[in-house]
């Protein structure tokens, strides 16, 4: 398991970023604050808003470094 900051900051930016997530055959979550949403859900990253950025948790060590160089434009930190 392995967590990164990442900045979402529009809708298709979500959208993107949770396609991405969705070739993958691993679970990811998305952290903001206390709630928690399924990483490949547009509407569950939606309802966390657009202010912060967010936690995504990569549930897979084996998905850890191709996950990482797919959504390299959207980590605010590595």
């Amino acid at each position: 398991m392995k967590d990164v900051t990442v900045y979402l900051n529009d809708f298709n930016s979500v959208e993107n970023f949770a396609n991405i997530l969705s070739e993958f055959e691993s679970d990811f979550d998305v952290l903001s604050g206390r709630y928690i949403v399924n990483g490949k859900s547009i509407i569950g990253i939606l309802s966390l808003g657009f202010e912060n950025p967010f936690t995504l948790r990569i549930l897979e060590d084996r998905d850890v470094e191709p996950v990482l160089e797919a959504i390299k434009d959207y980590l605010v930190e590595r």
